[in-house]
């Protein structure tokens, strides 16, 4: 089976070798014609595996004269008259297959069982009237061509002629009937001479889309065709005929047309391959391209990154350490005033004050300390990274701190990135805020899902009127969560702490 959205080299490849064994044993083209559009139809699927043709047709031309006898008066009919000239090539149906019955046996077509070539037939069937005006075997064409002339023609002349949107198509009649209820979206078809002067064409009407590029990989199946029905050029065309005994001038033209159908071929095989080649070699560029400017983009989004977090810890000290160290020079200056006053208690007040933003202003360059440092979670894990936190920040303030772990967690790396980011927020508020003595992160397992609490025994807060520096930490951990798939909620009240909690599903 060949996926017709994705026909390739090798499709190809393989699809030309099946179609130059298909005549074996074969008595007719008319025999062998059958077995190709059988082929076609039941070899090229669509995405689904379900069939991608519609309809899939044989034509070869045939003169007038070695037309079957059921075929002759419909020539006949058509023109109005009988023919002149006995050797007028007609456009014959030789095998036809496809989802409507009828369309299973060429004696039961009616409008395309058998055309003559002459100027009408543009009125009929603008697509037979492009393939054959290539080969000038239209009106007045030569009755007698030059052998020599014929076989130089029959080995350089095969084509592909392709309507890649079927609806409305100039070249694509019966659209009512045809072209909308069988869902008719591309024609692909791939015609030949033979030593005869006859012309083959193969028509798939395709339910899929058929781009140029995968059109073009049909072209060489045109001499594989040609290499199938060539031992019954002017031999054995309809089933019916009796096989005749080729002449030697037959017999030479068939090889030399065998001869050079390989040589073709071989050409074919040889030009795809350099087409392929060049399209890889862009592939490659575009990709070579595409890594270099990710490259940069990457180097680009690391700087900006480098700069956002500069701007952050700028920020940072001088929200913080910068604003509690000038409270401290306003507290020392006061506490000196009282002094100088004699005023010892108002001074002891004074530098109490100054005492504790001193701590804060500790505590916060701590962290600022703390998060300069390359992250540890990859290496050592989410347990040992959060110990590493609560002992280089929290613990040297002089709070109680404790990591625990209930039962063994096995969290996935992003599982395990998420926590750590929401508890390193939710630490850096208590930090600040909390004005906590003890602090806690836990590490359990519930019904179906994994759980992190962060507790501290802080000032706590009411929930409904939170300050804004506080509530942004808890807007980014709330959006963390929101995005993971998380629940995330939050337990305080003024005077009895804060607890965090997130739980994380499972698998």
């Amino acid at each position: 089976m060949y996926d017709l959205t994705r026909f390739t080299l090798k499709d190809m490849t393989a699809c030309g070798a099946a179609l130059r064994k298909i005549g074996q044993d074969a008595t007719s083209m008319e025999e062998v014609a059958n077995r190709i559009v059988g082929y076609f139809y039941d070899s090229f699927v669509d995405d689904r595996g379900e069939r991608a043709n519609a309809m899939v047709r044989f034509f070869v031309t045939v003169p007038y004269a070695n037309l079957a006898d059921d075929l002759q008066p419909r020539v006949d009919a058509f023109l109005g008259h009988r023919p002149d000239d006995s050797t007028l090539k007609c456009q014959t149906l030789l095998a036809t297959i496809g989802e409507n019955p009828d369309w299973h046996s060429r004696h039961r077509s009616r409008n395309y069982g058998v055309l003559p070539l002459t100027a009408e037939i543009i009125d009929v069937n603008p697509m037979f009237a492009q393939v054959s005006d290539v080969f000038g075997i239209l009106v007045k064409k030569r009755t007698d061509p030059d052998p020599e002339l014929l076989v130089d023609l029959e080995q350089k002349t095969y084509n592909i002629f392709h309507v890649p949107e079927a609806l409305d198509s100039f070249y694509v009649s019966d659209q009512t009937d045809f072209v909308v209820p069988y869902a008719i979206r591309s024609v692909l078809g791939f015609f030949g001479m033979l030593p005869s002067g006859n012309l083959f064409t193969v028509i798939l009407f395709s339910k899929m889309h058929i781009s140029r590029e995968m059109a073009d990989y049909f072209r060489p199946l045109t001499l594989s065709v040609k290499m199938a029905v060539l031992p019954f050029d002017e031999i054995a065309v309809f089933a019916a005929d009796a096989p005749s005994q080729s002449t030697p001038a037959q017999n030479l033209a068939q090889y030399r047309s065998q001869a050079g159908s390989l040589s073709q071929l071989l050409d074919v095989h040889g030009q795809v391959v350099a087409d392929q080649s060049e399209r890889i070699a862009q592939v490659v560029a575009e990709f070579e391209r595409q890594l270099a400017e990710n490259a940069r983009l990457r180097q680009q989004a690391a700087e900006a990154a480098v700069a956002a977090e500069r701007h952050r810890l700028a920020r940072d000290l001088h929200d913080s350490v910068t604003q509690a160290l000038y409270s401290q020079t306003l507290y020392a200056e006061a506490a000196a005033r009282q002094l100088d006053g004699d005023r010892v208690e108002r001074a002891r007040a004074h530098l109490v004050q100054l005492k504790e933003t001193a701590q804060q202003a500790l505590r916060e360059m701590r962290l600022l300390i703390f998060e300069l440092r390359p992250s540890t979670l990859d290496t050592d894990g989410l347990i040992a990274t959060l110990q590493a936190r609560l002992d280089a920040v929290e613990a040297r303030t002089g709070m109680e701190t404790e990591v625990s772990v209930d039962g063994s967690l096995q969290l996935e790396a992003a599982a395990e990135t998420g926590l750590y980011w929401i508890a390193q927020e939710a630490l850096n508020n208590g930090l600040k805020y909390a004005q906590a003595s003890r602090i806690a992160v836990c590490l359990s397992q519930a019904e179906g899902c994994y759980r992190m609490t962060v507790s501290d025994d802080g000032v706590g807060f009411d929930t409904t009127a939170v300050s804004e520096r506080s509530r942004f930490g808890l807007a980014g951990m709330q959006e963390r969560c929101t995005q993971l798939g998380w629940h995330f909620s939050i337990q305080s009240a003024s005077g009895q702490g804060t607890t965090i909690q997130v739980e994380v599903p499972r698998g």
